[in-house]
């Protein structure tokens, strides 16, 4: 069982932050500008709350302007199929599987997809989680996803974006088991010039990569 855990309520968060910490101890960290709240259990294990939120980018590669919410427009921000599924914990429809982007089916068939042709346009360090879950579980493109990611290079994708946010996403890339299979991919797709071309010799990173 994971020890990091999701969920999202149609309802304000806050007071049930305050009574799991109440009731359980450990620590919670509020976040009121995303209606959003972290609480770590004495155990360790980790609970993101969020209320349920819509998005929406006021231009390529800002950061998105969030707004309450119902739970489609929730699953419909996120970046890919197999991260917009939801399991109901209310006790009319217990563990009813909420996927109305097909997410099942992506992960049946070991594919990443994205919700709609801009998103890496819209969020470029989506492409580096793309990398990221492809190495760990072993998935591909699906075949509307793959177009998309070669056209952002030639649409200059992340030129715009901060290096730090890009550096954020890399930071934990390095941190995986196989961080040296997703940074080949990102080579292959051809950002890492884009985003760093001071790094314009990716035979510089062969003795690691290999």
């Amino acid at each position: 069982m994971s020890n990091d855990l999701d969920f999202t309520l149609q309802s304000n968060c806050d007071s049930l932050g305050h009574a799991l910490q109440s009731k359980y101890g450990g620590t919670l960290t509020q976040n009121p500008e995303f209606g959003a709240i972290h609480w770590e259990a004495p155990d360790g294990t980790t609970f993101d709350i969020t209320t349920t939120r819509s998005e929406h980018y006021p231009s390529f590669e800002s950061l998105p302007v969030v707004r309450r919410g119902n739970l489609r427009s929730d699953l419909e921000r996120r970046d890919f199929s197999i991260n917009s599924m939801a399991l109901s914990l209310s006790s009319q429809s217990w563990n009813m599987l909420i996927d109305p982007f097909g997410g099942a089916e992506a992960l049946k068939h070991n594919k990443i997809s994205t919700l709609h042709s801009l998103s890496f346009r819209d969020d470029p360090t989506r492409i580096i989680r793309a990398a990221r879950y492809a190495a760990r579980y072993g998935l591909t493109l699906c075949q509307w996803t793959a177009p998309n990611l070669d056209l952002a290079p030639q649409q200059q994708a992340g030129k715009k974006t901060s290096l730090e946010r890009i550096g954020g996403d890399l930071d934990r890339l390095f941190v995986e088991s196989n961080s040296a299979d997703a940074f080949k991919l990102l080579l292959d797709w051809k950002v890492i010039n884009l985003w760093f071309p001071s790094l314009n010799n990716p035979k510089l990173f062969c003795s690691w990569l290999n």
